[in-house]
């Protein structure tokens, strides 16, 4: 397999990771795990963020930006 890679993947941001992490403690945190849940299943339907957002939390996609980036600068 030629395009198999071993080990660590060359050109890797491993902070997305953590980004994407503070991202679903929020969701959790704020809103529930179900609604984290139904996030998930509404960008598998619809395939775009900003609409799977308002269908979930009823707001626009800016919004919850705002609510998460506040919630990353209040965090301890």
């Amino acid at each position: 397999v030629p395009n198999l890679v071993i080990g660590r993947p060359p050109h890797v941001n491993f902070d997305a990771y953590k980004v994407s992490a503070t991202f679903i403690y929020f969701i959790q945190e704020k809103y529930s795990e179900s609604k984290l849940k139904e996030l998930f299943t509404a960008i598998g339907e619809y395939q775009d963020l900003s609409l799977s957002i308002f269908h979930v939390f009823h707001i626009e996609s800016r919004k919850l930006e705002d609510q998460w980036n506040k919630y990353i600068q209040e965090a301890p």
